[in-house]
């Protein structure tokens, strides 16, 4: 918006928070400021990279009313992916989650089947303001009971990383990490908002397991500890692929950009994993999300696009969300002791991927604030 005013030789000041923008305009001795309610949405990242086409192609050529009807037509583009595909990549990442934590073949089979509805769900309550308000909450309570009812009726699970890995695309993880990281950069409004918005989802996803499990108490015995049965590590890539193809279409992103999303995948989590050996685990973490920011620096400059196109996929793989959730749900087990630690180890990740995106803006600053 700044680049814009200057461009159109005006005098403008903007202040940006997730739920409002304020713009203000000096013309001579005459102000005037204007104040948007604006509403979150998902993330686009093919409408991210129009938008930052149309500031790149801001020239003297360029008019106003042209550059609007730009802005216009990007906001208005259909979503690239129909419907289906986009239930079908939720199942997609929830099975893919559910190898990350360890799970094996039912597992990994039931999570995917839970993500599946969890998508589907997404997509009818998504059609209204008070259906996406009640989503995360209804969303957790439904997986909770089907994890549930699996290893009760059909085969033994692990109910913890069945849940956790069929709600892992609503876990506010990367909300977490960008608020801490506008914290870090001074700016407090942004980060204290959307501090408390990571939070409020946290809550509505504890108390959907939290009501979904007393419910199963009332229908059934609690179910029998669950180890999983290991897979071979060959599986990991593997499933590192399908997760990728997933998160393109979670991400809006165009098909052509998924070679550099998954090469940023796999940079966060081998950089992290290594760093892990190095450092312990979650300070390790570090290494993968210094890797990550690098590449996406990299990749604007030598490509012409927003480093968010490898950014945002290759941290997702790497936030601490999980960690949270575990750390809610201890406490709700009446286990203080084990929820503060893993609250504890949860900031510490946030603070590792914050300071290795500051790390890596100073080594290849980035070429554009997307």
């Amino acid at each position: 918006m700044g680049r814009a005013a200057q461009h159109f030789d005006l005098d403008g000041e903007f202040f940006s928070t997730p739920t409002s923008i304020m713009a203000t305009f000096r013309i001579g001795e005459d102000t005037k400021t204007t104040v948007l309610r604006v509403h979150s949405s998902d993330v686009d990242l093919t409408k991210l990279i129009e938008l930052d086409r149309l500031v790149g192609d801001l020239g003297p050529d360029v008019e106003p009313a042209d550059a609007l009807a730009r802005v216009k037509a990007i906001d208005e583009a259909p979503v690239p992916y129909r419907r289906a595909l986009t239930v079908v990549s939720f199942g997609f990442v929830s099975a893919s989650a559910a190898r990350f934590f360890g799970g094996g073949i039912a597992e990994i089979v039931t999570a995917g089947a839970v993500g599946f509805i969890v998508g589907f769900i997404a997509m009818r309550f998504g059609r209204s303001p008070a259906g996406a308000r009640a989503f995360d909450l209804v969303a957790a309570f439904t997986a909770t009971m089907i994890a549930g009812a699996v290893n009760h009726f059909v085969s033994p699970v692990a109910v913890f990383v069945v849940t956790l890995a069929g709600l892992i695309v609503l876990i506010p993880g990367l909300t977490l990490t960008t608020a801490l990281a506008e914290i870090a950069t001074r700016n407090l409004v942004s980060g204290s908002a959307r501090l408390t918005a990571a939070a409020v989802v946290f809550l509505q996803l504890i108390f959907g397991v939290a009501l979904g499990t007393r419910v199963q108490a009332l229908l059934w015995a609690a179910p029998a500890p669950v180890t999983p049965h290991a897979l071979p590590t060959w599986t990991f890539g593997l499933f590192l692929l399908v997760s990728c193809v997933g998160l393109v279409v979670l991400f809006r992103a165009p098909p052509k950009t998924a070679p550099v999303i998954l090469f940023s995948a796999s940079v966060g989590l081998i950089g992290a994993r290594l760093g892990g050996e190095a450092l312990g685990g979650e300070i390790g973490i570090f290494v993968g999300a210094y890797l990550v920011c690098v590449s996406g620096n990299l990749y604007a400059r030598l490509a012409g696009r927003p480093a968010v196109v490898l950014i945002v996929p290759g941290l997702l793989l790497l936030v601490p969300g999980s960690v949270g959730f575990r750390s809610l749900a201890q406490l709700l087990d009446q286990d203080p002791l084990g929820g503060i630690t893993s609250a504890f180890a949860m900031l510490l990740a946030a603070v590792s991927i914050v300071a290795g995106l500051l790390m890596a803006n100073i080594t290849v600053p980035p070429r554009r604030a997307l």
